[in-house]
């Protein structure tokens, strides 16, 4: 968006702007280095705010990037800067305005991804998908009413396609109104932050809100395997929408296959194989949403996006290295986040395939994100590791001790409380040709486990 004084004054009628030539143009607003850029309006926060940068921070990205203008809650407290002001009430309150104009003048098309897990990896394979036609997106992950805003202040309205992911910040009804997609996904819903009221069908209620702003004859495209699908369906055949299903099973509009000579997707009959080698299931069920975008497009499947496909940064990339010159070992690394259904998901995926290998050691922190049913949700994760056989398991943080009493008669199993004090242990667990899971919830810090092991690989 290109953001003129008079647009400026269309999104945020309530603002103040000070020191503003009638000419003034740039590029939307940043909060967080995340999407620090040339030419963007900088957001400044007092002392005592949490929206926008610091003022010492702000002179760091001043002396690398050229900065029009600046937002503020406080002119005064400003003014000595030098720049153009742009005064308003609340920071958040503005960015939703200034995105939602943006929004108002868009005409393309606009894709939103939710789910309880898989919705960075899909969207990030959607946009992959689209680039070539030309789209933008919020790939940096940055979900939330807050993140959506930030980063819409400055998408391109001239391209034919927008993919945004959307989380359920905020009860999801204010990303809907804000986001207004016309093609939406929802890949999964499992048991995350429910509060003592709630259940899965809440939360498959909840995500279902992404449809509340469609116009008829917009797309759905659903998890025809995912719990309380028929909640999902019932929401989009309640909003006329057109409904595109993905699963395993044949009742699928795309259907994900795996086999022992191949993979990939049927759609209408027609066999679309990714590859000749396993895949995880869950990378294909987000292969298969993907698909489903494209067909609500009018767009073909092409199986060459997906076969490029490179798992994000703690989302299932796979790293391969030395940890001395005795010792070679392989990582899945899926340590960006865990819930319930993304930790079963993967852990699922990592044996189909590496079942062979006898040398497997599962990593797996705490999942912060389960409510009241946390406490189950750590227990019931015993049968899914015994299903792998593990050679080793080591278990970091606070509910993690409810798995190691399931498993420690059964498993050779090692607890730690926090990732510091394994740090110092880990490379005694680790023998030649070990395959590696590394998982748990952010908090827990366990890519620092990843990182330990990526610096002893440029070590050797």
């Amino acid at each position: 968006m290109n953001w003129t004084k008079e647009n400026l004054l269309k999104a945020l009628p309530y603002s103040k702007i000070y020191n503003m030539p009638d000419d003034y143009t740039s590029g939307g607003v940043f909060v967080t280095p995340v999407n620090a850029d040339d030419n963007k309006i900088c957001a400044l926060r007092k002392d005592n705010e949490t929206a926008g940068l610091a003022l010492t921070a702000f002179n760091t990205f001043r002396q690398k990037f050229n900065i029009p203008a600046i937002m503020c809650t406080d002119y005064e407290s400003f003014r000595h800067i030098n720049l153009p002001v742009i005064e308003v009430s609340e920071i958040q309150k503005a960015l939703y305005d200034m995105a939602s104009f943006v929004r108002d003048s868009y005409r393309g098309k606009v894709i939103a991804i939710t789910g309880s897990a898989g919705k960075s990896t899909t969207t990030g394979i959607c946009y992959d998908a689209l680039k070539s036609y030309g789209a933008v997106g919020n790939i940096n992950k940055a979900n939330t009413v807050f993140g959506l805003s930030w980063n819409m202040t400055d998408y391109d309205i001239d391209v034919p396609y927008w993919v945004n992911e959307v989380s359920l910040n905020k009860g999801m009804y204010p990303s809907s109104r804000l986001v207004r997609p016309d093609v939406a996904v929802i890949t999964n819903v499992a048991p995350v932050h429910l509060k003592a009221d709630e259940s899965v069908e809440t939360v498959a209620e909840l995500k279902s809100r992404i449809f509340t702003n469609m116009d008829e004859g917009g797309y759905a495209v659903l998890n025809k395997d995912m719990a309380y699908f028929e909640v999902a369906y019932g929401a989009a055949q309640a909003k006329r929408l057109n409904i595109i299903t993905f699963g395993q099973g044949k009742d699928a509009d795309i259907q994900v296959f795996v086999n022992e000579n191949a993979c990939g997707l049927i759609i209408g009959g027609k066999v679309l194989e990714i590859s000749k080698y396993p895949l995880p299931v869950h990378i294909l069920l987000d292969m298969g949403a993907v698909a489903g975008v494209l067909t609500s497009l009018g767009l073909p499947v092409d199986v060459n996006v997906f076969k490029s496909f490179k798992p994000l940064p703690g989302r299932g990339t796979i790293l391969r290295g030395k940890v001395d010159e005795n010792r070679s070992v392989l990582i899945m690394d899926e340590s960006y986040n865990a819930n319930p259904l993304s930790m079963k998901m993967t852990l699922e995926g990592f044996n189909s395939l590496y079942s062979h290998k006898e040398n497997k050691i599962l990593i797996l922190g705490d999942m912060s994100e389960g409510g009241v049913e946390t406490i189950n949700q750590h227990k019931s994760l015993a049968k899914t590791v015994l299903d792998i056989s593990p050679s080793k398991v080591i278990l970091v943080g606070e509910y993690m001790t409810v798995l190691y009493y399931e498993l420690k008669n059964k498993l050779d199993v090692s607890y730690y409380s926090g990732v510091e004090a394994l740090l110092n242990d880990i490379t005694s667990y680790v023998s030649d040709d070990n395959y590696i899971f590394v998982k748990g919830s952010h908090s827990v810090g366990l890519d620092n486990v990843v990182r330990f092991f990526v610096d002893k690989f440029k070590e050797n």
